[in-house]
């Protein structure tokens, strides 16, 4: 293992590793949610970006991958029970707080 990085809901977590591979996991359970993220060398790290949505891969392959973290990859019960733990709700194409953002004055 090389890389280790949780999603910013704290739900999933992704793994880069020498097996020329990254993985994203359901942080509770341990279960693998997406397929390998094939690289063609060892995976040196991997990282969620901030909205969860994509995750970057970088390699000894002399390669930077962004993955798009697809839900229809893992089954729809997987994906209820992550959704569930997470404190964040999918508005449009971004991850909000219950109740959408407030603006506030500065």
């Amino acid at each position: 293992m090389r890389s280790v990085a949780f999603s910013p809901d704290g739900t999933r977590v992704v793994t880069a590793s020498d097996d020329k591979t990254a993985r994203v996991w359901d942080a509770a359970t341990g279960n693998p949610l997406t397929s390998p993220l094939d690289h063609q060398g060892p995976v040196r790290s991997a990282a969620f970006s901030p909205d969860g949505t994509r995750v970057v891969t970088a390699s000894d392959d002399k390669t930077a991958r962004v993955w798009d973290v697809r839900l229809d990859e893992g089954t729809l019960e997987q994906w209820s029970a992550v959704a569930k733990r997470s404190p964040f709700v999918l508005s449009g194409s971004a991850l909000v707080p219950p109740g959408g953002v407030t603006e506030r004055a500065c």
